[in-house]
């Protein structure tokens, strides 16, 4: 019997990646930690498909949709903004 979640339950999703994928290559890529509510985090490349002008993080973190999609160790994870307390960047 089939089971179905409510999407505002799901924190995150991920998705083993077996390799590159070529769409990845033209995203804007970025290092984040992300950190969710209950404290608990994950980094990794928080890829976002943004012009040129607007590569700053909270571009990324603005655009449309439930989730964010970041990148590490050979998966990929889909992660609700609504579970989300804040993002960090290691940038310069």
């Amino acid at each position: 019997m089939p089971e179905f979640i409510n999407k505002s339950a799901i924190r995150m999703v991920e998705v083993h990646s077996p390799g590159e994928e070529a769409a990845f290559d033209i995203m804007h890529v970025e290092l984040v930690t992300v950190i969710f509510r209950d404290g608990t985090q994950v980094s990794g490349d928080l890829l976002a498909d943004v012009p040129d002008q607007r590569r700053r993080l909270s571009d990324s973190l603005n655009l449309s949709g439930r989730f964010l999609c970041t990148r590490a160790y050979g998966k990929v994870c889909y992660i609700s903004k609504q579970a989300i307390l804040k993002v960090i960047t290691a940038a310069k």
